[in-house]
């Protein structure tokens, strides 16, 4: 499903999405949307990842993270990871920027 491009990781069906959801609450995760963006055929999703603590370094416990959505005929048709892609969404004053 993918668009040739290689990605740090992808999920080909709802189920994979679920479940990599489900793995992370399963662990204690909590996420926040911060942003979301239409950018032509892509959805740009960007949350805020809290783990429960575990004796790690404090910096390690939050992440923000950044997920693209593809939709063709209104159904989504791939998700990857968007890392390296959180530079593209620029928040200002409640809108975004290219």
């Amino acid at each position: 499903m993918g668009t040739g491009t290689p990605a740090l990781q992808t999920c080909h069906s709802r189920a994979e999405v679920l479940a990599w959801y489900r793995r992370l609450q399963a662990h204690g995760v909590r996420v926040q949307v911060e942003h979301t963006e239409i950018r032509g055929d892509t959805v740009v999703l960007r949350m805020a990842m809290q783990r429960p603590p575990d004796g790690n370094d404090e910096d390690q416990r939050s992440a923000t993270r950044t997920q693209l959505f593809r939709v063709h005929d209104g159904l989504v048709v791939d998700i990857r990871d968007g890392a390296g892609h959180d530079e593209t969404v620029t928040v200002t004053d409640g809108g975004a920027s290219p």
